[in-house]
């Protein structure tokens, strides 16, 4: 069974390649976290749920420039 916040879970979760809880998706989890706190959005925002997991599994991250 998957638990979990989407917009939170690691991309090896997303994908099923890892389902045992490491403190790397801790990391990850705060590293959302820490990018919501810093530019106010999600790093991996989608139009549905399907585009989110995508987007997550892809971990293309792009920073706003002023």
């Amino acid at each position: 069974n998957k638990a979990g916040t989407l917009r939170y879970c690691p991309p090896e979760l997303m994908a099923g390649t890892s389902y045992k809880a490491k403190t790397s998706f801790d990391v990850w989890s705060l590293g959302v976290i820490f990018y919501w706190l810093v530019f106010g959005m999600f790093p991996f925002e989608g139009v549905d749920w399907k585009d989110t997991k995508h987007k997550i599994i892809e971990a293309k991250l792009k920073f706003k420039t002023k």
